[in-house]
């Protein structure tokens, strides 16, 4: 494909990378999740915690991609659809009575963390991951 073709299609080589990083979170986000409001919002949100370190050990430039590339004041509009999951998630959680702070802060916390977590482990051999990948 020639480059006039490209610029054409995506604007610009960022505008084609983040067409590329968009369809590949997509596939992630779009897969099967649970829908909010289950009888045990506590075992969701584990399981939301364990599907984005594996998807982020099984596709650690990816990964990098997603939540390495960070601009100070501005969230990433490629990742708001997880978010948003995961303050559906926290929401079931709060109307069952399990949350202590406002929905919002605890989301932008586990976020943190769960980010935090699998950048972690992406960097570490995986025999010294042991029981946390």
């Amino acid at each position: 494909m020639q480059a006039p073709t490209l610029y054409h299609h995506f604007g610009s080589k960022q505008g084609l990378i983040d067409a590329v990083i968009n369809h590949g979170f997509s596939q992630y986000v779009h897969s099967p999740r649970p829908s909010g409001d289950t009888r045990d919002a506590l075992d969701d949100i584990r399981q939301g915690w364990d599907e984005h370190v594996r998807f982020g050990l099984e596709h650690p430039t990816f990964y990098a991609l997603l939540y390495g590339r960070v601009e100070p004041g501005r969230p990433c509009a490629i990742t708001a659809p997880a978010h948003a999951m995961l303050r559906d998630l926290l929401g079931a959680a709060a109307r069952q009575g399990l949350l202590r702070v406002p929905v919002d802060d605890a989301a932008e916390q586990l976020l943190a963390a769960n980010v935090g977590v699998t950048l972690t482990l992406i960097t570490q051999p995986e025999e010294t991951r042991g029981d946390l990948a």
